[in-house]
């Protein structure tokens, strides 16, 4: 029989080190450092035996390792405990399936600050399309704790949410093997291009 290939998506970034102004028309993305949360504590107030919060940081990115809750409460959260203080300035969320379905429609990440839970500006999700799976964000300014949690207040959908990683700033080699290209990548130049 025929094999078919099924594509997503193909991104192209430019080297974050590239400083000609005529190669790049927007500044390179944040450089993200270590991903401080991989192989952290993490504790929810709703995780099924087959999807135990602990997933979501256990660095695989795979329905086969994802945290799933049940159907039955309003709102969902999961706490990353880092054990320790860091400055952090960006985060990956993935979120769903594999296919990209099943994403949070309502999430925001919060950081413990003074004993208070606050919201981390620019990490509030609100009427996400379900296919809006794999979500980075850029923390600014940064954010200094020792704990972050992510909240979804998707109700009776319940949470399906692959991996959560925290980023420092720096080297993806600072302590830590370089997990992924997107911990290092420079401004996405394919958008929009025609492909033939």
């Amino acid at each position: 029989g025929s094999i078919g290939v099924r594509l997503r998506e193909i991104f192209v970034y430019a080297d974050p080190d590239l400083t000609d102004p005529a190669l790049l028309e927007t500044p390179a993305e944040t450089v993200k450092g270590r991903n401080v949360a991989k192989g952290k504590k993490v504790t929810s107030n709703d995780a099924l035996s087959t999807g135990p919060a602990s997933n979501l940081t256990d660095g695989v990115v795979s329905d086969d390792s994802r945290w799933l809750s049940s159907q039955n409460g309003s709102s969902y959260w999961a706490e990353i405990d880092l054990a320790e203080e860091y400055e952090l300035v960006a985060a990956d969320l993935y979120m769903g399936k594999d296919d990209s379905s099943w994403a949070l429609a309502s999430a925001r990440l919060e950081y413990l600050k003074d004993g208070d839970w606050v919201t981390i500006p620019g990490t509030e999700l609100k009427n996400n399309a379900s296919t809006n799976t794999d979500v980075s964000f850029t923390f600014s300014p940064p954010v200094t704790t020792s704990k972050v949690r992510l909240v979804s207040d998707d109700g009776s959908r319940g949470v399906r949410v692959r991996e959560l990683m925290l980023f420092t700033a720096g080297s993806p080699t600072d302590g830590a093997e370089d997990t992924s290209f997107l911990e290092r990548r420079g401004k996405e130049i394919a958008q929009g291009k025609p492909v033939t």
